[in-house]
């Protein structure tokens, strides 16, 4: 038996949380910056290296990194050709 995935691998990712405790929100995106206000983030890097500022810090994700923000401070996600970004927002109720 063999088979071809049309458009290359997939990729599964699931997030798996307790809705009594907290709200979560998934969303892919590339290069940018972006505001938060509160909750926790975390970011997985599903595509190539990236560098990611967070305040006053510099990151580098290599491919499948994953990185946790729990300040309220801008992101900023350099422009890298490739880039695919899982943004995983966690927010307590």
């Amino acid at each position: 038996v063999s088979c071809e995935i049309v458009g290359g691998p997939l990729l599964d990712f699931n997030v798996i949380y307790r809705e009594a405790a907290l709200r979560a929100t998934v969303s892919w995106c590339g290069a940018g910056t972006w505001s938060h206000q509160g909750g926790l983030r975390i970011l997985f890097n599903a595509g190539p290296a990236l560098r990611v500022s967070v305040g006053d810090q510099r990151y580098l994700l290599e491919h499948y990194d994953s990185l946790l923000v729990d300040e309220a401070v801008a992101l900023v996600i350099q422009d890298s050709p490739g880039a695919r970004l899982a943004r995983i927002t966690l927010i307590p109720l």
